[in-house]
């Protein structure tokens, strides 16, 4: 009897200490920027709720709704624009993250250094590097692939580089 309890002891002690600790952290390794995209607007329906408000029945509600529907078009085509440029530009750099929290960024034919430090949820990354910071929220962040959107919406898409 004083086997079983010390093998079932032994067992339960290797299975929690195997358990305990800091879980992995899942950005190590080299990662290859794919493309960025920019989060589309909508401005109809906040224009269409303060024209309802300002212009009853005056016929000028719908023709506000039809200018808001242009600038929205308009806005996420320039938004579309500027994100195909800076995917263009930012295509195949690498950020690399090492366990110590030290970056690597290659960005066509520089490369820098810098730190950066995850949130216990996985969930905030903050990444500085000469002397700027920014943050991103991890929305993605498997095996192959990791997506980091910032304040303004703009997705950062990355795949593991092997």
């Amino acid at each position: 009897m004083k086997n079983v309890i010390g093998v079932f002891a032994a067992s339960l002690l290797l299975i929690l200490s195997s358990c305990g600790g800091k879980p992995a952290n899942p950005l190590v390794g080299k990662w290859k920027f794919e493309k960025m995209e920019m989060a589309k607007t909508d401005m109809t329906s906040n224009m269409r709720k303060s024209m309802d408000t300002m212009m009853k029945d005056s016929g000028m509600a719908d023709a506000m709704d039809t200018m808001a529907k242009s600038m929205n078009e308009m806005g996420n085509a320039m938004g579309d624009l500027g994100a195909g440029l800076a995917s263009a530009f930012m295509t195949g750099s690498t950020y690399e993250f090492e366990n110590d929290g030290t970056l690597e960024i290659s960005v066509l034919f520089t490369t820098s250094k810098g730190k950066y430090t995850l949130s216990s949820d996985n969930k905030s990354l903050t990444m500085t590097s000469d002397g700027k910071d920014q943050q991103f929220t991890v929305t993605k962040c498997d095996d192959q692939n990791l997506d980091l959107t910032t304040a303004d919406n703009m997705v950062w898409h990355f795949t593991k580089d092997k």
